[in-house]
């Protein structure tokens, strides 16, 4: 049975476990822990938490992909300020998960505070409500929302982080529980990043996008969102102007802050209808290749 934390349920045998730092969580609660920062800090020795950007840089790419009554949910939230940003500007509908359960009891805090300090100084162009952003301890490759449940998914470094696992950890481990005590882990052939993209598929509802932005080029994140080397990710194309065929170039757009380039992807998950009309297509090749007839001119 999985333990209750603030009203949570916690599963910690599917949580990352491995020789990376960023895998650690013992490193995210204490870098999240109470007093830290939270969003961006440009003082001197001060932790910015505000990975790569903030929403005043995001706002274009945020209104291209998504609407304020849409459901969206931001990946690996940490203590961002983003989506308290989003339910300021009338997104009525944020979620946002992180399994640091200090992360997440800090932004609930923050939030509260902005609460607070909107009913005694309300704005003077105020959203038509106050919105909350319903922050949740969670795994992200292993989430429990269920299928085709939410409108934008948005991952700002999380994917990184995923990446970094994979990088640093050579046979890929998934923890096992009952190996530690006998010194072994058990082999997981699935990286951190194909589990957790797969996730960000399957929650999202046909026509729904999901949004990324990674330090990553094309070279080395292009191959992960590939539907061939992921079947999980078989619903969805390319929605930046470089569409499904792209090339390295135009598959992505460029966000360049501080002296540092980002990059950011953007994949729309297909609807019924167009993955039907594919499926008679590729029926209809293939009857045709079987029988020696030639179906399309």
């Amino acid at each position: 049975e999985k333990r209750l934390l603030h009203g949570d349920p916690v599963d910690d045998e599917t949580l990352p476990h491995t020789s990376s730092l960023y895998g650690s969580k013992a490193y995210w609660d204490e870098r999240f822990e109470e007093g830290c920062t939270v969003g961006a800090s440009s003082e001197r020795g001060e932790v910015n938490n505000e990975w790569y950007a903030g929403y005043d840089e995001l706002e274009p790419i945020i209104e291209r992909f998504t609407r304020r009554n849409h459901r969206v949910l931001i990946l690996g939230c940490g203590t961002s300020t983003l989506g308290e940003e989003l339910a300021v500007r009338g997104f009525s509908r944020v979620e946002a998960v992180d399994y640091s359960e200090n992360a997440i009891l800090r932004m609930r805090e923050v939030q509260e505070q902005r609460l607070v300090n909107y009913a005694r100084n309300p704005p003077v162009r105020p959203p038509p409500h106050p919105f909350k952003v319903d922050y949740r301890i969670m795994d992200v490759t292993k989430m429990t929302y269920p299928d085709r449940s939410v409108d934008c998914v948005i991952d700002k470094a999380t994917l990184d982080t995923m990446k970094q696992l994979d990088d640093d950890d050579d046979e890929l481990e998934n923890f096992d529980p009952g190996a530690t005590k006998r010194g072994t882990q058990r082999r997981d052939p699935e990286s951190h990043a194909a589990r957790m993209l797969r996730e960000a598929c399957r929650v999202l509802k046909p026509g729904g996008h999901y949004v990324c932005v990674t330090y990553g080029e094309p070279a080395t994140r292009l191959s992960l969102f590939d539907p061939t080397s992921n079947d999980g990710l078989g619903e969805w194309t390319n929605a930046l102007h470089g569409g499904e065929d792209g090339d390295g170039e135009s598959a992505c757009l460029e966000l360049k802050r501080n002296r540092a380039t980002y990059y950011v992807y953007a994949f729309r998950k297909r609807t019924d209808a167009s993955l039907v009309a594919e499926r008679v297509v590729n029926e209809l090749v293939e009857e045709s290749v079987a029988s020696g007839r030639r179906v399309f001119p």
